[in-house]
């Protein structure tokens, strides 16, 4: 029995540290990340100062970008592969309106190259905001403004709705179950 329990010490020993070691190469990476996604929102914003109509943003930011690209910096860090912050809804609506027929979720994360659960996340997020919809094949469409206005009018009624019925008391049945003055009298 104490061959198994020194076996079992050491084994969660063992455990511990390769836990340990995962843990802060996760978190080293994670911080990178983050470093990353802070340095493209800055290149973003300032290429936004120095731009005066829409056409010159791209242009400016590739600049700006150079402006604060260490040599070091390579593809396979991954800022390749990251949209910069702010640009995902917009291009995916771009899409999206552009597809008279409808798009999948799988066609729209090949045209734009964005990941496919951020570009299944943030459809979700249009679709909560009526800006697209499913056609009848189950395909993406933009709403339209009249489909959105019906929808915003439904989701106004139904919280009205909601609301009145939080202001009613419940129904126990009998309308007079408070006072019985009326029918004594």
């Amino acid at each position: 029995m104490t061959d198994m329990n020194e076996l079992l010490a050491t084994a969660e020993k063992s455990i511990r540290a390769a836990i340990e070691a995962a843990y802060k190469s996760g978190f080293d990476e994670g911080k990178k990340l983050g470093e990353r996604e802070a340095a493209a929102g800055f290149k973003s914003r300032l290429a936004s100062l120095f731009v005066d109509d829409e056409a010159d943003t791209a242009h400016s930011s590739t600049k700006i970008n150079e402006l604060f690209t260490n040599s070091g910096d390579s593809p396979a860090t991954g800022d390749a592969e990251r949209a910069t912050p702010g640009t995902v809804k917009p291009a995916i609506l771009d899409v999206v309106a552009k597809a008279n027929r409808g798009i999948s979720t799988k066609d729209i994360a090949r045209a734009t190259n964005f990941k496919y659960n951020s570009v299944r996340g943030t459809l979700w997020t249009l679709r909560k905001e009526h800006a697209i919809e499913k056609n009848e094949n189950g395909k993406w469409v933009a709403a339209s403004a009249i489909h959105k206005e019906a929808k915003q009018a439904e989701l106004d009624e139904y919280e009205a709705a909601r609301s009145a019925a939080k202001d009613q008391p419940p129904s126990g049945g009998n309308e007079n179950s408070g006072s019985n003055e009326e029918t004594a009298a």
